[in-house]
């Protein structure tokens, strides 16, 4: 464990990255995708894993996990990250969205991307926009850029792994749910935002 301890430093500070692209970001249209903190916490993991053990540290997921529930990460805790965001969500120029309401009903997600954009669009091109922006697709598009291979050079793991909802489930035994359940009621009580997971 003695590795791990200085990559508690990764923290760039909680919200202070979210308000920076705040800043930048809020004068023009804002799509923001919100994904469910166990599946994030997942997805982050398999991510980081191939540079960690780059530089010889085993990083085994309890370890990750408890770095992750205390907000020890890239752009700080996921609370910290999406409640300054979904606090935009009824701005005229912001849409929020949920990435398990977007796998539930892929169709009605780009429906309300191409609305909240301002395009006017047939039912052939929301269907093809369905079947091109799938996790499948997006894999197997990102498979045709010659160069570079971003992941590689970075050390880090594919962009796009499984795009699947509750991958959690294979990760978190019973008490780390039961504990992350209760910091993220924590973290969201007042703001009016639940997920789904």
């Amino acid at each position: 464990m003695d590795k791990l301890e200085h990559i508690g430093t990764w923290n760039y500070g909680d919200t202070e990255l979210p308000r920076i692209v705040k800043k930048e970001i809020l004068e023009g249209e804002v799509i923001y995708v919100a994904r469910n903190p166990k599946d994030n916490a997942v997805s982050m993991y398999h991510f980081v894993l191939p540079v960690m053990k780059s530089v010889g540290v085993d990083f085994p997921w309890e370890a990750f996990l408890e770095m992750y529930s205390l907000g020890k990460q890239p752009f700080g805790s996921w609370a910290s990250h999406v409640v300054p965001f979904w606090e935009h969500r009824n701005d005229s120029n912001f849409l929020f969205l949920k990435y398990e309401d977007m796998k539930a009903d892929h169709t009605e997600a780009v429906r309300k991307i191409a609305t909240h954009l301002g395009y006017s669009t047939s039912e052939d091109v929301i269907r093809k926009t369905v079947e091109n922006s799938t996790a499948e697709r997006t894999k197997d598009a990102l498979k045709l850029i010659p160069e570079p291979d971003l992941p590689a050079i970075l050390g880090v793991g594919d962009f796009v792994r499984k795009g699947v909802v509750g991958d959690w489930k294979s990760h978190f035994t019973v008490a780390q749910n039961e504990a992350f359940d209760a910091a993220i009621k924590k973290d969201l009580d007042g703001t009016g935002l639940t997920m789904d997971y």
